[in-house]
């Protein structure tokens, strides 16, 4: 009987885990998806620093990479600068894990 109930209590953990993940997993995707709308198609470049994006960011580039927040932020201001009628549309996003 011990073994069972502490079975079912494991489960009831296991599944409130995955359950709470996924709503973390669905909400950081909501912001992200906000987050690059506003920088691409509002302009509001100042949205790359801190809060969204990792201080040590890199962004895989030829010949060299971007490293860091103000060079991955300079980086997209020149892309929104060279494309002023631009439109970006987040067609599908995927997230797994913390």
């Amino acid at each position: 009987m011990k073994a069972i109930k502490l079975f079912l209590i494991t489960i009831t953990i296991g599944l409130s885990t995955m359950y709470s993940q996924g709503q973390n997993i669905e909400k950081d995707i909501k912001m992200y998806t906000q987050v690059w709308d506003d920088i691409v198609n509002k302009g509001e470049i100042d949205k790359i620093n801190s809060t969204y994006f990792d201080t040590n960011i890199t962004a895989i580039q030829s010949p060299e990479n971007i490293v860091g927040i103000e060079n991955f932020k300079a980086y997209y201001q020149n892309f929104i600068t060279g494309f002023s009628n631009v439109e970006f549309t987040i067609i599908n996003v995927f997230g797994h894990g913390n």
